[in-house]
């Protein structure tokens, strides 16, 4: 566990730092603590919530995702080879919108609302980062440091950005530009063939995604405060 990287990962309050580390102790608890992060960013599940699911199907919905996640991350193929890997990521997205399919989400939530490829990298990838931060299966993550996911946010849009990474776009008259709030296709809404484009862009430039992407997010933040 590093201290240090928790705390500029959750910020400097002790409280925080406190509960962050109680709940993130195991990878079923860090799956968990990531569902925040996806809540907060999904508009209808934050207006909405998963209102019209009763409480009971609601928890074992968020549970047994949770469960799903953790059990993939702990056979993640530990082979520093993007295909490998990437093969892996799509599959487990795939079981997490499968499960969302058949807990019927769409109906629970919002007639319009999709669980895309989008949403379900963020669950998993923010997953993955918190078990990072905590130190979980250190020796795992570092040797696939190289191709690992970072989780997708408007943060991360807008800072891969500074890399020249093109980004896609609404519409079909220009399929891919540089971070615009109006013309930028929202992650939450992305396809596979979106996700798995920017990841390759971005696994391009830098050499370990993951460790770019904690100081790229916190620089973006910054800006923010």
């Amino acid at each position: 566990m590093n201290e240090n990287l928790i705390r500029e990962f959750i910020g400097a309050d002790d409280n925080k730092v406190k509960n962050f580390k109680k709940d993130c102790e195991t990878p079923e608890g860090c799956a968990k603590k990531a569902y925040d992060d996806l809540r907060r960013n999904i508009r209808y599940v934050e207006y909405y919530g998963i209102g019209n699911m009763e409480e009971k199907k609601k928890d074992e919905y968020k549970d047994e995702t949770e469960k799903l996640i953790a059990r993939c991350v702990k056979k993640m193929p530990v082979v520093p080879n993007r295909k490998v890997f990437d093969k892996w990521h799509e599959q487990t997205c795939l079981k997490i919108i499968s499960l969302a399919e058949k807990y019927d989400l769409k109906g629970a939530i919002h007639k319009n609302f999709e669980f895309t490829h989008g949403l379900a990298q963020k669950w998993l990838n923010m997953t993955i980062k918190n078990m990072i931060v905590m130190g979980l299966h250190k020796e795992e993550f570092e040797k696939v440091a190289s191709v690992l996911h970072v989780p997708v946010d408007s943060y991360i849009l807008k800072q891969a950005c500074e890399l020249k990474i093109k980004l896609p776009r609404k519409g079909e008259a220009i399929k891919y530009g540089a971070f615009s709030k109006d013309a930028t296709k929202s992650w939450s809404t992305w396809n596979y063939d979106d996700y798995i484009r920017f990841q390759d862009a971005l696994r391009d430039k830098v050499a370990k995604p993951m460790e770019w992407e904690f100081q790229a997010w916190n620089k973006e933040k910054n800006k923010n405060i």
